[in-house]
């Protein structure tokens, strides 16, 4: 029963249709001439996964701010999301580039986890 469980969004996205994007996963930051961080990122990986706009009805319930766009990725690539001491990963889809939010970046339910993301407005 384990190995059917830790399938399961792989199994559901050979029915619905999921979404490709990339994953850059933070290497390292230094400092530019005037003084502001510049972050660095190990090569671009394809990640396979739903990506979903999390509805502003539920900004407030889930304590997120009125001025970013959030956006949920459910996959079973393992991302690191939010170090406090270093930089952050990031997720491309769309034409739009994202910073994953959750610190640890993971919510693992079988085998598969849910990561929140904001959309970075100016890169």
């Amino acid at each position: 029963m384990t190995g059917i469980l830790n399938n399961l969004l792989e199994q559901a996205l050979t029915v619905i249709p999921g979404q490709h994007g990339e994953y850059m996963r933070f290497k390292s930051r230094t400092t530019n001439d005037a003084g502001q961080y510049v972050s660095k990122y190990f090569p671009p990986q394809k990640v396979y996964g739903s990506f979903q706009p999390v509805p502003r009805t539920l900004y407030e319930a889930m304590g997120l701010d009125y001025k970013k766009v959030y956006w949920m990725l459910f996959t079973t690539t393992v991302i690191r999301g939010l170090k406090r001491t270093k930089g952050v990963d990031r997720v491309m889809y769309s034409g739009m580039t994202f910073d994953v939010e959750t610190e640890g970046g993971w919510q693992p339910v079988d085998g598969w986890g849910g990561l929140m993301m904001v959309k970075v407005e100016n890169d």
